[in-house]
């Protein structure tokens, strides 16, 4: 059987989805207390609108996507070199962590962290105070900080 499509599922703790090439998630929600709930994106495989709730963690491989994530309190986003976030928020508490190429916009709001990644051409990043980062721009990208670029 190929790859599929896991849209609207909720993962608690000890839960796990793994993303295989081809493979596509939709509005997954990582939630678990106590415990890990967790979504794997192997190369190929992509996933989209995915919120991370506190236990909850995305972890991207190179060669994976992960698109309009949301990184919430106690939530952990986790992407090596080779793997792309097309948009995400990142809200008091939540963490962005890795190597990343960061397309589309990535919103930083006061309390979330952001710690490794790239704001690759036509990437931009809405920093808002009180909120932490150390990444890279590179040529193209844009970061805004409090609505001034």
């Amino acid at each position: 059987m190929g790859p599929g499509v896991v849209t609207g599922t909720v993962v608690g703790g000890g839960g796990a989805i793994e993303v295989t090439a081809g493979g596509v998630t939709r509005g997954v929600v990582l939630s678990a207390a106590g415990a890990s709930a967790s979504l794997q994106v192997d190369a190929g495989g992509a996933a989209s609108g995915t919120v991370v709730l506190t236990g909850g963690a995305e972890t991207v491989l190179s060669g994976g996507t992960t698109n309009a994530v949301v990184v919430s309190s106690g939530g952990l986003e986790l992407v090596s070199s080779g793997g792309t976030v097309d948009g995400a928020t990142v809200i008091k508490g939540g963490h962005l962590s890795g190597a990343a190429a960061i397309t589309g916009t990535l919103t930083l709001d006061a309390g979330g962290a952001v710690s490794g990644g790239t704001i690759v051409s036509g990437g931009v990043e809405l920093f808002f105070a009180g909120g932490s980062q150390t990444l890279s721009v590179a040529s193209g990208g844009i970061l805004e900080r409090d609505g001034l670029t």
